[in-house]
C-alpha cells in the first residue's frame, strides 16, 4: 500500500466499521494505536517509495554540473587532503549518513558503524541537516543496508544528491563534495554509482566493502565449506549485472570489516565491574574459565528457534557443533554447544548478560562464519572475551591478526580437533595468543576507527589506553578495579 492508500484504509475501519459501541477508553486507545502505525508506515516509506525528483532550476542546468564534476579545480579542500594523507590539525569532518539522516536508525550496521563510529571519533562531526552547508568540507557516508535493493538504492542516492546539489547551486557553494559508499551486507556483489559519479564526479566517491572472497560455499558431498578465494584485483569482483563490463575495475573497494561494538565493551566492563571486581585493562584471559570449549550455536534446529537463530547459510556451523560435541565426549572436554543471548535482530541490536559470561567462561571460542561469505559480529565480539578464538579459515582476516599469534584458523575436520587438543594442553601459548588477540581488536577495531578508515583511509585515533568504552574516556577509568 501506498501511504496516502494506507491512511484511506485506516480512516474507513475508524470511521465506518470501528468504534460504533466501543467504551470511550477504547476508543482512545484505538486512535492512539492508529497514530502510532500511522508514524511506523512513514518512516518505512522512505526506504521503498522514490526518492523525489528534484525540478531543474533552468534549461540546461545538468549539462552545466556535468562539467563541474569534471572540473579539477573545484575538488573541495577536504578531499585534497585526505588525497594527500594530510591530516595535520585537521578539524572534524561534518559528516552525513544516508539515508539514516532522514529514516533513523534501521540495521544493526547504521546503530555500531554509521551512528556510533561517526558520533565516537574526534575526527569526525555528525550532522543530520542535509541544507545546511555553513561547512563546505562536509562528506556523506552512505550505506545501501536497508529498504532498497542495491539498484534502486543507487538511484534514490542520485536523487538524494540531485537535491542537494540544486540547494547548493543556489547557496553559491561548491556543487561537488565527497561521498563514501559503504556497504557492509553479506554478499560479495559490486555496485557502482555510476549516477552519483557523473554529479559529483568520479574521483569524489569512494568505495568500501566487507567481503573480499568470491566462491565460498557449503560442499554437502564432503560435510564442509568450500573456502573459495580472495579478490586481490578489483576487475575480479563479482559485480552486479547493471555494471557495465566497461567500467568494472576502474574504483577500488577498500577492505572494512565489522568492528567491535561498543556496546558489547560496555556490556563486558559492566559485568567484568560486577561480578568479577576488575575493569576492562584486567589480563582477563586469566580469568578462571571452566570451560574448554564453546561454540555459540546449537547442536539442533529446534533449540536454535526458541532462541530466534537463522538457520540460513548455517550448515558450516550446524557441522562444526556437532563435531565438538563428538570430540568433546571422545577426549573428555567441558563443552558449551548452544546459544548464549538473542539471535537475529535481537542480538544484533542489544547485548544480553548471559552470553557476555558465556563468552567469559570459556579458554577456547569456536567462531564459524556462514556458508556462503565471510565475516560476522562474533568474531571481534570473541576476541574481546580473553578466550583464545578460534575460526575457520578466512582471506579477509581483519588487520592485525595472524593466524597462530593472535586468533588460530582451522582449514579441515582434523586440524579442529588436534589444534583444540594442542592448545588445551599449552597453557601460556593459549593465554598469549588470547591477550594478543584481544589487544589488535581493542587497538585497531572499533567503530570510530573503521568509520575513520571509510573516510580518510588510514585510522587517525590511537590510544595509548585500548581498552576503553568510549573513545573518549580516560585511561583512568577502570584504574581503582585494575
Amino acid at each position: 500500500l501506498t501511504a496516502e492508500m494506507d491512511h484511506e484504509w485506516l480512516n474507513f475501519m475508524e470511521t465506518q466499521i470501528g468504534g460504533l459501541s466501543l467504551p470511550h477508553e477504547q476508543i482512545h486507545q484505538r486512535h492512539a494505536r492508529i497514530q502510532q502505525h500511522a508514524t511506523y508506515v512513514s518512516r518505512l516509506q522512505f526506504g521503498k517509495d522514490p526518492y523525489p525528483v528534484p525540478v531543474e532550476p533552468f534549461h540546461g542546468f545538468w549539462d552545466i554540473i556535468w562539467s563541474r564534476a569534471r572540473n579539477k579545480s573545484l575538488v573541495p579542500d577536504i578531499m585534497i587532503r585526505i588525497q594527500n594523507h594530510n591530516f595535520s590539525d585537521l578539524p572534524p569532518v561534518s559528516t552525513l549518513l544516508f539515508p539514516s539522516y532522514k529514516a533513523g536508525v534501521q540495521t544493526a550496521e547504521h546503530k555500531h558503524l554509521g551512528k556510533n563510529g561517526v558520533e565516537e571519533s574526534t575526527f569526525l562531526n555528525a550532522i543530520t541537516d542535509d541544507k545546511d552547508f555553513s561547512d563546505e568540507n562536509l562528506v556523506w557516508v552512505a550505506d545501501p543496508g536497508w529498504g532498497w535493493s542495491w539498484n534502486t538504492w543507487c538511484q534514490n542516492l542520485a536523487n538524494a544528491v540531485r537535491t542537494t546539489i540544486v540547494l547548493r547551486y543556489e547557496a553559491k557553494v561548491n556543487t561537488r563534495w565527497p561521498i563514501f559508499i559503504v556497504d557492509f551486507s553479506d554478499g560479495a556483489g559490486r555496485q557502482r554509482c555510476l549516477d552519483v559519479e557523473s554529479l559529483v564526479g568520479i574521483d569524489l566517491v569512494s568505495y568500501s566493502a566487507r567481503s573480499i572472497t568470491r566462491n565460498r560455499g557449503w560442499l554437502p558431498l564432503e560435510e564442509w565449506v568450500q573456502f573459495g578465494y580472495k579478490v586481490t584485483k578489483p576487475e575480479d569482483y563479482s559485480y552486479l549485472k547493471n555494471v557495465p563490463r566497461s567500467v568494472q575495475g576502474e574504483k577500488h573497494y577498500h577492505h572494512t570489516p565489522l568492528p567491535v561494538r561498543t556496546d558489547t565493551v560496555s556490556e563486558f566492563r559492566s559485568v567484568l565491574n560486577s561480578n568479577h571486581k576488575i575493569g576492562l585493562p584486567h589480563p582477563i584471559e586469566k580469568l578462571r574459565r571452566p570451560t574448554d570449549v564453546s561454540h555459540i550455536w546449537p547442536l539442533s534446529n529446534s533449540t536454535g528457534l526458541e532462541h530466534g537463530v537463522q538457520q540460513k547459510y548455517g550448515r558450516f556451523r550446524n557441522r562444526v557443533s556437532q563435531l565438538i560435541h563428538e570430540y568433546g565426549q571422545e577426549l573428555g572436554w567441558t563443552t558449551s554447544i548452544e546459544v548464549k543471548g538473542k539471535g537475529i535482530k535481537a542480538g544484533r541490536h542489544g547485548v544480553h548478560v548471559d552470553y557476555i559470561e558465556a563468552l567469559l567462561e570459556t579458554k577456547i571460542l569456536v567462531v564459524t562464519q556462514r556458508d556462503a561469505w565471510e565475516d560476522h559480529y562474533r568474531l571481534m565480539e570473541a576476541l574481546v572475551s580473553g578466550a583464545c578464538v578460534f575460526s575457520d579459515f578466512m582471506f579477509g582476516l581483519p588487520a592485525g591478526l595472524q593466524n597462530g599469534t593472535s586468533i588460530v584458523l582451522f582449514k579441515t575436520k582434523d586440524e579442529l580437533k588436534s589444534l583444540i587438543s594442542y592448545y588445551l594442553g599449552h597453557d601460556a601459548e593459549r593465554l598469549d595468543i588470547a591477550r594478543r588477540g584481544r589487544e589488535v581488536a581493542f587497538s585497531k577495531h572499533r567503530s570510530w576507527q573503521r568509520m575513520e578508515e571509510v573516510v580518510f583511509g588510514k585510522i587517525l585515533t590511537e590510544s595509548k589506553c585500548p581498552y576503553i568504552v568510549h573513545s573518549k574516556d580516560s585511561c583512568t577509568v577502570d584504574k581503582a578495579l585494575h
